[in-house]
């Protein structure tokens, strides 16, 4: 009787598996902004975008968003960085956006960094597989970048929630002050391992392009052996355990962020095939048993240079970690305002069809919404796994601020009409379109790569090989081999020196 009454006050969790896959380098209203009609409610193109293309010189004339322009390959990558997103969001006069006060965020730069690209945006038509996603489940309309800049910082907000003074891509811990390559902060995957809960990471099995971008983070790196696998290995890959019912409280989706077929989304790859990738993990997801308590996230890592029309907030409480020691590493900044708004998904049976979400619900001081001018951001994916999981305490002030998404999953009882199929993905660039990460030469190594490889030489003590002295099939098998030694290195604990100096 007693295990009978303690059975019935401890029912299943209503969420017992979130799935994140964070993709690269698009704006709200580049993809979805077009999608006014089919998606009411939304705050996209409907009224229009412009910029000129020299406020100095109006002779130069305007650009305006374009609806159905954009191209699934781009033919060159956009300027996404700190300096570059602080143009594009105050105008190209600008003189201090490190600091407040802050200009008014125009967002009237674009065309002045990237010229008409910019402003291309999809119509709905073009991505069939995220479009029926938005219609069945939830849109973010105000979705958030933690900090206005590129990947590798926002990428440190969704797993740790500060970005330990970094403004770019490619910066390591000793660039800000550390003793070591490898960031020492506190990251989701402590905080849920020390909750009692279990994470995986599910990479595409390219080593050098995008599988282990963020082994910045030691709060990652040392719980990787043993929770890293592909997405299709026969047992504890993302497909066999979702079609099992095993997936772990957080499933961390990697995709491909270069090679063949790369499918992040990065320019210049191929969107074609990140719908591609989209469509087999949430079939994947939606087939197995553990479906009615699983939340799949979607969402951007920053805006890519890809313009969006609706202001950014100037507000964000500075994170406060104790790694941030400078004032921002390689620019200064104080993080205390926001980046772009991003293409964002909440996808789960317990999400109503056709919802927009907007900003947390609630009054302020609640656990969706801790603070009145809390957002959605990046630094919400920890605050959700927070709430969702009863992890202990928040990683930093700015998840404690960021809204949870957990008060979006408003449904009592799961959906039983969530589609078990989706769209067809378009075809895929035909052979011979470059598809390269930074829309570079295909037969050398890539940015990524290359920092890559910088990072992995400095942590195994080894001198780096010289850049033109390998391709990037070449730099793949380097990285690969790295990889497997630096794994072996934290399993057997000969790598245990990290710990200490950290």
């Amino acid at each position: 009787m007693a295990f009978l009454l303690l059975a019935a006050a401890t029912p299943p969790r209503k969420v017992e598996h979130v799935v994140v896959l964070l993709m690269e380098n698009r704006a709200f209203d580049h993809i979805f902004g077009c999608a006014w009609k089919e998606l009411p409610g939304i705050d996209g193109l409907q009224r229009g975008h412009e910029n000129w293309v020299d406020p100095s010189d109006h002779s130069k004339g305007k650009v305006r968003a374009t609806c159905g322009s954009a191209p699934y390959v781009c033919k060159h990558d956009l300027d996404h960085s700190f300096g570059g997103t602080t143009i594009e969001i105050f105008g190209p006069n600008v003189t201090d956006g490190a600091r407040p006060p802050y200009p008014p965020a125009r967002m009237t730069g674009f065309a002045n960094r990237s010229g008409a690209h910019a402003l291309q945006a999809f119509s709905p038509a073009q991505l069939p597989v995220k479009m029926a996603l938005a219609r069945e489940f939830g849109v973010l309309n105000n979705m958030y970048a933690s900090m206005p800049g590129p990947s590798q910082p926002n990428h440190m907000f969704a797993q740790s929630a500060t970005a330990c003074g970094v403004t770019e891509t490619g910066v390591d811990f000793t660039q800000c002050g550390g003793k070591l390559p490898l960031f020492p902060q506190r990251t989701v995957y402590d905080a849920l391992l020390e909750a009692g809960h279990e994470f995986a990471l599910f990479t595409n099995g390219t080593a050098g392009e995008g599988s282990f971008g963020d082994v910045y983070l030691w709060g990652l790196l040392r719980h990787l052996p043993g929770r890293v696998h592909t997405y299709d290995a026969p047992t504890h890959g993302l497909f066999a355990r979702a079609a099992a019912g095993t997936l772990p409280a957080l499933s961390w989706v990697v995709p491909r962020g270069g090679g063949e077929r790369p499918n992040d989304d990065h320019p210049c790859h191929d969107l074609a095939l990140g719908e591609e990738l989209l469509k087999s993990v949430y079939e994947s997801v939606r087939a197995g048993p553990g479906w009615e308590r699983t939340v799949l996230l979607v969402v951007y890592d920053d805006a890519g240079g890809f313009a969006d029309h609706a202001p950014t907030p100037l507000y964000a409480p500075t994170p406060g970690s104790p790694c941030e020691r400078s004032d921002g590493c390689p620019e200064p900044f104080r993080f205390d305002r926001l980046g772009m708004r991003l293409a964002a998904l909440l996808i789960s049976p317990l999400v109503p069809r056709g919802t927009i979400i907007r900003d947390p619900p609630g009054p302020a001081g609640t656990a969706t919404r801790p603070f009145a001018n809390s957002k959605y951001e990046h630094a919400s994916i920890p605050a959700t796994l927070k709430n969702l999981f009863g992890m202990p305490g928040f990683l930093t002030k700015r998840d404690a601020w960021a809204g949870s998404l957990h008060g979006e999953l408003s449904l009592e009882a799961p959906r039983l009409d969530t589609p078990k199929h989706l769209p067809e993905p378009p075809a895929p660039a035909p052979a011979g379109v470059r598809t390269v990460h930074g829309c570079g030469d295909p037969a050398r190594l890539t940015r990524r790569q290359r920092r890559h490889i910088a990072l992995f030489a400095r942590l195994l003590g080894e001198q780096p090989p010289r850049p033109d002295a390998m391709g990037a099939r070449e730099g793949d098998q380097w990285l690969g081999a790295r990889i497997r030694a630096l794994l072996d290195g934290v399993r057997t604990g000969a790598l245990g020196r990290l710990a200490d100096e950290l």
